[in-house]
């Protein structure tokens, strides 16, 4: 992972040496050639918008990257489904 991803680095160094990790890392880079979205240099973008230590909940999911110009890592302001979890969210707490 060449990308700069900020404090995320810190916490994520020991991830990078693990089975699944090199793996994962391994097979994008096999298909290199390949139409990959996000493109390479994005796939870790989603770090670059927060801190760790300002981090407080993490939603996990996938965008539905199907060419060049696709979502970029980061939730549309008005997506339904975390709109209803945004007020299910507030409701609860």
């Amino acid at each position: 992972m060449t990308q700069s991803i900020g404090d995320w680095s810190k916490y994520l160094s020991k991830e990078k040496e693990k089975d699944y990790f090199i793996s994962l890392y391994s097979f994008l880079n096999s298909r290199i050639n390949s139409e990959i979205y996000p493109p390479r240099g994005k796939w870790f973008k989603a770090f670059e918008y927060s801190s760790f230590n300002s981090t407080k909940v993490i939603i996990l999911g996938q965008d539905p990257y199907h060419g060049d110009g696709s979502l970029s890592q980061k939730t549309p302001p008005y997506h339904p489904p975390l709109e209803i979890f945004t007020k299910s969210w507030n409701q609860t707490m």
